[in-house]
């Protein structure tokens, strides 16, 4: 039998294979070894690209012909989505997109701050009782999990990882075609995101001496297709327009949730609680960030937007809820991007014009060093300079110079911006925009109207307001007035852990709510097109 011989940095791997029965990457998700990608592997991203050193293989596709540049065909560059080995075959990989490990999660981004005595690394099995629980946003990019301690409503511990659901692609619309095409991969993507909230649990406890049956509770809170596809069930309507302003069910049965807290080691009689979303592709987790920023206080106008692969815009006009979400797409996280990476260590987050070189740019990079790729406010920025230098117009296209090879970030052109990282963006930005205006016309207020506005996520964390307004992406507003809230949906999360009291105002909150469906809006494609520009809301 014929081998694919695999080279990644250092690392070598030899993998058996029937000649043309299947994809190189097929292959490589067989071995746990997952690219990039956010189209579903029809290849029109361009990000699961290979290096073919030796060995026959299938001819270039019609989308690899379209996808690639001639000078990365002429380089041996291949889809690995495409690509079928006929024989022996040797290929290099330079971009591997596995699940990093769990990393810490920064304590300012909870609730309340952890005391002396429960803080990470001086609870040595001292913390007394055993009643504990667990706050998780299950996010489409990224997972977030917090440990409390149910008696005295201290948070302990906090930890972050790359959802492993990215295998099955980088956005929402990708991961429910997979389940819905084939029940083996609705329990696969079942079972991952089942799988990493067991980690956390096992993680968490042990790092403070605790069994894991000291968990009496967990509570996720997540956007309505990882809450359908966690549990299992109804994840197909969300393909379906007609469920679009609907309530999709995302309530696992009695005994499902038994057997959870058993595989997680949970206490038996754990009470575990997804909190279901409003309706469409309107999350629990948007609820939970209403509930955390405290919007709908008072009478003042109030917007949130909540940047994500789907991204969802909540207005209170002090009397009503406006809420609708947009198919964002993966790049506001900074996946689907050349370059592009999560908000997470080694991305580069911030970006301004260098002093000395007008060529050159000065970023930040998350937890210093050396740059790995860039994020999605690091991206706001670079578009932001590059506007403003002239390289790049407001339709979203780069100076002649840079159309081929892209804009090079750092020295050594390792990093670089092309068209289609910046295309990406604009649609995303066009939704987004698009919501936001509408939300906007229907309540009959104007951006000069409002009193808030909360920026959410990790994206929103990091992001310069200045050149967000610049190129469009957030209503041109007053700065005072802006907020940033890096973990919103967590922060309300915990507070229903904590506070079974929350769940009567999220019960209000969904009557007040009016669900606005964009698909079935008649001025969202002229609303969507504006947007694209690179300008001013």
């Amino acid at each position: 039998m014929p081998e694919l011989h695999i080279s990644i940095d250092q690392d070598e791997l030899d993998i058996s294979f029937e000649p043309g029965a299947a994809s190189v990457k097929d292959l490589l998700d067989q071995h746990g070894i997952t690219l990039p990608s956010h189209c579903g592997g029809v290849g029109k991203c361009g990000l699961c690209m290979v290096r073919i050193e030796s060995g026959a293989c299938s001819p270039l596709s019609l989308s690899e012909q379209s996808t690639l540049t001639a000078e990365e065909i002429k380089q041996g560059g291949r889809l690995a989505c495409q690509v079928k080995p006929l024989a022996d075959i040797s290929l290099s990989i330079h971009k591997a997109d596995n699940p990093t490990a769990w990393a810490e999660l920064d304590s300012s981004a909870s609730t309340g701050e952890p005391s002396a005595s429960d803080a990470h690394g001086q609870s040595n099995g001292q913390i007394n009782g055993l009643n504990y629980g667990l706050a998780i946003d299950l996010g489409t990019t990224q997972i977030r999990a917090t440990l409390w301690n149910l008696e005295s409503n201290s948070r302990i511990d906090g930890i972050t990882e790359l959802n492993p659901q990215a295998k099955f692609g980088a956005d929402v619309l990708s991961r429910l075609a997979a389940a819905k095409s084939s029940t083996e991969q609705a329990e696969q993507l079942s079972q991952l995101a089942r799988d990493a909230v067991g980690e956390a649990v096992q993680i968490l406890t042990s790092r403070h001496n605790l069994p894991t049956s000291a968990i009496k509770a967990v509570t996720i809170v997540a956007n309505t297709a990882m809450l359908a596809l966690f549990a299992g069930r109804n994840y197909e309507h969300l393909l379906e327009l007609d469920y679009w302003q609907k309530p999709v069910d995302c309530l696992p049965e009695p005994d499902h949730t038994q057997a959870w807290a058993k595989a997680w080691g949970a206490d038996a009689d754990a009470t575990i609680e997804l909190v279901q979303p409003l309706a469409g592709f309107v999350g629990s987790d948007l609820l939970a960030g209403i509930l955390s920023t405290n919007l709908m206080a008072s009478e003042d106008a109030a917007l949130l937007i909540d940047f994500g692969t789907n991204s969802e815009v909540a207005l209170w006009d002090g009397s009503r809820l406006w809420v609708t979400s947009a198919a964002g797409g993966p790049a506001f996280e900074g996946s689907g991007l050349s370059c592009g990476m999560p908000m997470m260590q080694g991305a580069i987050y911030k970006i301004s014009a260098g002093s000395e070189d007008e060529d050159a740019f000065e970023f930040d990079v998350l937890g210093g060093g050396a740059a790995i790729g860039i994020c999605g406010s690091g991206l706001v920025d670079a578009i932001a300079c590059l506007l403003k230098q002239g390289k790049l117009n407001i339709v979203g296209r780069l100076a002649e110079a840079f159309a081929k090879e892209g804009m090079p970030l750092d020295r050594s052109g390792s990093i670089r911006i092309r068209n289609r990282d910046i295309d990406l963006f604009q649609r995303a930005k066009g939704a987004t925009g698009a919501a936001i205006a509408y939300l906007l016309e229907q309540s009959g207020l104007q951006s000069n109207m409002l009193n808030r506005v909360c920026i959410t996520g990790a994206f929103g964390s990091g992001l310069d307001c200045r050149n967000a307004a610049m190129i469009g992406l957030i209503p041109d507003v007053k700065a005072e007035i802006i907020e940033l809230h890096s973990d919103h949906a967590l922060c309300g999360c915990e507070m229903l852990l904590l506070a079974p009291e929350k769940k009567r105002e999220l019960a209000c909150m969904r009557q007040q709510a009016r669900l606005i469906n964009m698909s079935l809006a008649a001025e969202f494609d002229m609303l969507f097109v504006d947007k694209l520009f690179l300008k001013p809301l």
